[in-house]
């Protein structure tokens, strides 16, 4: 177990402090040799005209490498070809040979590697973000060299060694793009997330934001200022449950208004601004003029309620249209995820903010298992945890991991709820954050 671990802390070490591919690859190479019981490794990628796995990097305890025969891969809608190594890279899967001789197939390298004294073998497939392009072999002259533990830490190897590819292309990429955007840097941009937050956060005027559950999202200064109640203690309330605290002369009319809102997302009354009688921090009356309407954006609609007191004049409609911009903006660029999923786990719809995360767009991720956001290694925690949520009323939180276009790895964390809309079947709504964005205190 110790060398095992000191093996896998050798490779984590390589894969990052080199940035360079091919660097990356002979250390790789050269160090299996060295640190394992294997005697020869190679990494090779996927030639189309081919058909086959070519080999590009190797090392051999022996120094001589000799014509090293690709894998051919065979077309995954065919039941399988004469290359077992290959029918399995190219379905996504490793491949294990512990004894060649009494393998029932001859491909191409079968013949190659009983000459040179090899007696059994295994491979890994790597990708570049989600996408097969090449394989990781190495081979023994020891049969059943290859056991279940070492099988393992060979697999999630490759998984290792796909990321660090996926970084490095990403980092390419990247530098490719800056290098080609000083042009681009002069054109006006619209505010950012940080700038429209700030705006919202500062206005005179009391705002709150709700998803489509009536869940609030957004609760600015103004707001806590005028009801008494924190920020983190606002988030996550339901909108009915803040208009009946708050408010002192609430009716059952209103309530039934919401819950109109929440089902069908339209604004059911005059958008005219409704006095209200609210109750401050020191328990006191005083009088407000509440509007409240419906923002449909991208990510589904919102339901936003305005709020200020009676004694500051001022153009209600233009402040009305003014915040609903602002807000507008805010939503369709807002760093968390709104998601909601089907009965099965089936994303049905999911927020902007997720492109920057992943390698999907949001319309690409719309009918897609929810699990496939996360890294290989972690979906099966995460189907655990979704199926779980569906089946009762417990809401665990979500951490996984994801990789974006860019190759850059995010720790998200979330959280979620059954939705409860009447008509709707059973499924969630919820929301991802990055990690750094823990501090908020949401959840």
């Amino acid at each position: 177990m110790t060398r095992r671990l000191d093996f896998i802390s050798r490779i984590n070490k390589v894969i990052t402090q080199n940035r360079n591919r091919d660097e990356l690859l002979a250390k790789i190479c050269s160090l299996v040799i060295q640190y394992g019981t294997f005697e020869l490794s190679w990494t090779g990628f996927i030639d189309p005209e081919q058909s086959m796995v070519v080999p590009y990097i190797a090392c051999s305890r022996e120094g001589q490498l000799l014509d090293i025969p690709g894998i051919s891969l065979s077309d995954p809608e065919e039941q399988g070809g004469d290359d077992p190594c290959g029918d399995a890279l190219i379905r996504g899967f490793s491949y294990t040979c512990n004894d060649l001789s009494h393998l029932k197939e001859s491909p191409k390298w079968r013949g190659w590697a009983e000459k040179n004294g090899y007696r059994s073998l295994c491979s890994v497939p790597l990708r570049l973000y989600s996408e097969l392009i090449g394989a990781f072999m190495l081979l023994s002259k020891e049969c059943r060299a290859f056991d279940r533990d070492q099988i393992e830490m060979l697999t999630e190897m490759g998984d290792d060694i796909s990321f660090a590819l996926s970084t490095v292309e990403g980092e390419a990429r990247r530098q490719s793009a800056e290098d080609s955007s000083t042009a681009s840097r002069t054109q006006v941009q619209p505010p950012d997330h940080d700038q429209l937050l700030d705006l919202i956060d500062h206005s005179a005027d009391g705002i709150l934001l709700t998803d489509e559950e009536g869940m609030i999202l957004i609760w600015n200064q103004r707001m806590e200022e005028l009801t008494g109640i924190l920020k983190v203690q606002g988030l996550g309330i339901p909108l009915g449950a803040i208009v009946a605290l708050l408010c002192e002369d609430s009716d059952p009319q209103e309530c039934q208004q919401i819950e109109q809102m929440l089902r069908t997302g339209l604004t059911p009354f005059s958008k005219e601004p409704r006095i209200r009688r609210l109750i401050t921090p020191a328990g006191e009356y005083t009088e407000i003029e509440a509007i409240r309407s419906v923002l449909s954006t991208g990510c589904g609609f919102r339901i936003m309620i305005i709020i200020r007191e009676i004694s500051r004049q001022s153009s209600n409609e233009s402040i009305k249209n003014s915040t609903e911009s602002e807000c507008r903006m805010l939503i369709e660029d807002l760093p968390e995820v709104i998601y909601t999923v089907n009965e099965h786990g089936v994303i049905t719809g999911i927020s902007p903010a997720i492109e920057r995360l992943s390698l999907f767009s949001a319309q690409e991720l719309i009918g897609r298992d929810f699990c496939e956001l996360a890294l290989p290694r972690d979906r099966a925690a995460l189907k655990i945890t979704i199926t779980a949520s569906l089946r009762s009323d417990d809401s665990p939180h979500l951490v996984f991991r994801t990789l974006d276009r860019d190759g850059t790895l995010h720790h998200l964390w979330g959280s979620h709820h059954l939705k409860n809309r009447p008509g709707d079947k059973s499924g969630l709504i919820g929301v991802l954050f990055e990690k750094a964005y823990a501090g908020d205190n949401r959840f």
